[in-house]
């Protein structure tokens, strides 16, 4: 009895996906530049935004910007295929 309880209790797992190998994609280091550029601007935009109450107007523009990096990396990275 302990033995049939044991079986039906225990079950491997199975990877349904396989590993994603992103070193071998064409489009990994254009991917991580464009995510590096978003970094920078958005931190330097919320930096001006924060210690700057004279151009926060040149803030949200910085962010903006950034925001379209940031887009331009995820379209790369969803419609490439």
């Amino acid at each position: 009895m302990d033995n049939n309880i044991e079986e039906k209790t225990t079950f491997e797992h199975k990877h349904r996906l396989e590993p994603i190998n992103t070193k071998n994609e064409p489009l990994f280091k254009l991917r991580n530049i464009l995510n590096l550029v978003f970094m920078i601007l958005a931190i330097v935009g919320a930096l001006v935004y924060w210690f700057s109450h004279q151009n926060q107007n040149i803030a949200i523009c910085i962010v903006i910007v950034a925001v379209v990096f940031k887009f331009a990396e995820v379209s790369l990275r969803l419609f490439h295929k």
